[in-house]
């Protein structure tokens, strides 16, 4: 089996992220598989998210890779990491990540199912994380990514995933028409919706996404760091409003 891991840098690149990178070498050399690592852009010269991620699967497809890793310049990682989203052997299926800025919320969505919501509208499914959370015991590390053990319901089902540290089988980009990654918002701003776009125009060829609440996933952008310690913080405080709601419901 042939895995392309591929690298967009559109920021400067932490050489904190190349631990992942090398764990998840190590997974695949353990396994016996091939890999071949695709970086577009570099430290001194960024490239667009959307540029690049489109030209590293231009050559993943030329490569004839069986998978297609996304691993952003960014993205942290832990040893057995890509392997457990190979065993889940899905045509999508992303690491639990989080938005890279306050206020810290999965970096995922649904389709809104209010008719009169736009079409983009993907609420994230903040109460479906929480109880896994509050359901995978003692969290409170400060490490910038963690495998769980594996126990039912890890699987969440999504419409959209922000492809930050994201598993894609061949035959969903085969499927799609190219350009795969779209700008969809102004060109002021930060996020691209790219991301979407690509997931949106795969659930609509019948491609499920889904995300693996066991591997989690952190971002490292400067000094500043987002991780399980975050993860488990925002979890806390979503709880604990809930809490106060119910306390005020019942006064």
């Amino acid at each position: 089996m042939k895995i392309a891991i591929g690298i967009p840098i559109s920021r400067l690149f932490d050489w904190r992220a190349i631990l992942a990178q090398m764990y998840a070498m190590r997974d695949m050399l353990g396994l016996g598989h091939s890999v071949q690592f695709m970086v577009e852009g570099n430290h001194e010269r960024p490239l667009p998210i959307v540029q690049a991620r489109n030209e590293i699967a231009l050559r993943a497809m030329g490569a004839g890779a069986d998978f297609l890793l996304w691993l952003d310049s960014d993205a942290t990682g832990t040893p057995g990491m890509l392997a457990r989203l190979l065993e889940r052997d899905l045509p999508i299926v992303s690491a639990l990540c989080f938005k890279r800025k306050y206020p810290v919320s999965p970096a995922c969505g649904r389709k809104n199912t209010d008719p009169d919501a736009p079409d983009s509208s993907h609420p994230s499914p903040v109460d479906d994380v929480a109880e896994w959370v509050k359901g995978s015991g003692n969290l409170q590390n400060t490490t910038s990514a963690i495998l769980l053990p594996d126990r039912e319901g890890a699987l969440l089902p999504v419409d959209v995933v922000g492809t930050h540290y994201t598993l894609i089988k061949r035959a969903v980009v085969e499927r799609l028409p190219q350009p795969w990654y779209k700008r969809t918002t102004p060109p002021d701003w930060g996020s691209t919706g790219s991301d979407w776009y690509f997931c949106m125009q795969a659930t609509a060829a019948g491609f499920p996404v889904f995300v693996d609440m066991t591997a989690i996933s952190g971002h490292l952008e400067g000094s500043h760091e987002i991780a399980v310690h975050d993860f488990v913080a925002w979890t806390m405080a979503t709880k604990l409003s809930e809490y106060k709601r119910e306390q005020q419901g019942e006064k």
